[in-house]
């Protein structure tokens, strides 16, 4: 069993990279299988589909983010306010953010595969429950989060990363910025 959940962190850790450089539609399970040294039937043994390997994967990726976060308060309760407002501007433009080669096609896979297996996509309960994990950390959190606005949000800084090709280049990352300070204002009390 130990060895199992040894594989599935190796895949995470090694589909990571592949993700960002290919994006979900074009990330190759035989090159994640050959960098964590497992055959190409193990993966399907561990997920049965590659979306279902990304969503693992964003998952685990989303909780050493929170782990990471819990270690950077060394002992303190929570982060100012301030520091909450740095941390979600480096989340949202950090060069290692997973979904700036996530594309619509990825999307709408993810999409499928959730109308198949009858669950709910976009999920705002999972979502609420993450932005909660985020901001508990926080000071100066708004007593009555607007769950359905902060994810929308989130969600157009996402969207916006995959299609900024599509977008002004002159005006991108004034537009981010302009996104992100709305992102805060949602979340922070004045």
């Amino acid at each position: 069993e130990e060895e199992k959940e040894e594989i599935k962190i190796k895949m995470m850790e090694a589909g990571i990279p592949l993700l960002k450089e290919k994006g979900m539609l074009h990330m190759s399970i035989t090159k994640l299988t050959e960098a964590v040294g497992i055959g190409k039937s193990t993966f399907y043994n561990f997920y049965p589909s590659k979306e279902v390997f990304v969503e693992h994967m964003l998952e685990f990726h989303r909780k050493q983010m929170i782990k990471r976060l819990k270690e950077g308060l060394q002992g303190r309760e929570k982060y100012s306010k301030e520091e909450g407002i740095e941390i979600i501007d480096t989340m949202i433009s950090n060069a290692n953010n997973v979904y700036q080669n996530f594309s619509q096609d990825d999307e709408i896979a993810l999409q499928k595969m959730h109308e198949k297996n009858g669950t709910a996509y976009p999920d705002l309960n999972k979502e609420s429950r993450m932005i909660d994990m985020i901001t508990s950390m926080f000071e100066g959190v708004k007593p009555d989060l607007d769950y359905a606005v902060i994810s929308n949000l989130m969600k157009l800084i996402v969207l916006a990363s995959e299609q900024k090709r599509l977008l002004h280049e002159s005006g991108y990352e004034r537009m981010l910025n302009s996104l992100v300070t709305l992102l805060c204002q949602s979340i922070f009390e004045e």
